[in-house]
């Protein structure tokens, strides 16, 4: 996702600077320092195209859990659903997303993608062979044999995944393909799968997290990879990283998670009602 640049009212000009996408950087700064677990809530920015999910300005929850597996924030979000439904119930809300009793569903993207296709995206870690077994096998979907391979597959999932997602009301999707790892750690047990999550709710995506690399080595040859591949195959560069990732070599030697979750759509499937931040002001 972009971030927002920056516009000066006064001078009517566009200023070489970009609104935050993410706290991230800021949460991993301060736990660097601290070694203790950190949270934010606030306003971040995201130059994606409007639609009724999602607005340029909108308000996320961030946390890093210190000495922690990817695991533990499974944890988090299942209370979080559960306390959430319990008091917009108790609000006269009637949702259907946390039923009583219920236990939050988690699988990995693998044998879910294997279960309902009968397709394993590992066996197909080129881009060219992944084009042209997505080709032959769903050609139902508007081609693009040039894209890169996580838009590939975000292309897959986008028109074959999500439509099966929007009848499950909360599921956890782990161990992603390792092409769309953002910063997340490789799997200890396949090597082309990497601990990255997300949570969806009725196909909507709301929480992002993953095992967090500590190598900084290992964070800096993916960044620059990513921005390599997307100057190569579509003529576009992204803006540099400035976080400095000496920071991070103080982490190295712990584990730690970190998720994302956005707090305006969970609000407006828990209320059933469409997102009150969205609107023509914004």
């Amino acid at each position: 996702m972009h971030p927002l640049t920056t516009y000066s009212l006064k001078d009517k000009k566009l200023l070489p600077y970009s609104l935050s996408t993410s706290h991230e950087f800021f949460l991993k700064s301060v736990l660097s320092e601290s070694k203790t677990n950190n949270f934010s809530l606030g306003y971040v920015f995201r130059d994606d195209p409007n639609s009724p999910i999602h607005r340029n300005q909108f308000i996320m929850l961030e946390w890093y859990r210190i000495q922690s597996q990817y695991q533990d924030l499974f944890i988090d979000l299942e209370n979080i659903l559960k306390e959430s439904s319990e008091f917009f119930n108790n609000q006269d809300f009637t949702n259907d997303l946390w039923p009583k009793n219920h236990t939050l569903v988690k699988m990995s993207m693998r044998n879910f993608i294997l279960d309902h296709f009968n397709f394993d995206f590992t066996l197909y870690p080129k881009q060219n062979d992944f084009a042209k077994i997505i080709h032959e096998k769903f050609p139902e979907i508007k081609f693009y044999p040039d894209l890169a391979w996580d838009d590939l597959f975000n292309l897959f999932f986008l028109n074959k995944v999500e439509p099966i997602l929007k009848k499950i009301p909360a599921i956890i999707l782990f161990e992603f393909p390792i092409q769309l790892r953002a910063l997340a750690q490789t799997n200890n047990t396949h090597s082309l799968l990497a601990d990255r999550f997300e949570l969806y709710c009725f196909g909507i995506e709301i929480a992002n997290g993953y095992q967090e690399i500590t190598n900084t080595e290992t964070i800096n040859q993916i960044l620059e990879n990513n921005l390599k591949c997307k100057k190569e195959i579509y003529n576009y560069e992204f803006p540099q990283e400035s976080f400095n990732l000496n920071q991070l070599a103080k982490l190295k030697s712990i584990s730690y998670s970190g998720i994302s979750l956005g707090t305006e759509r969970l609000f407006s499937i828990l209320s059933k009602t469409k997102n009150s931040f969205l609107s023509d002001l914004f």
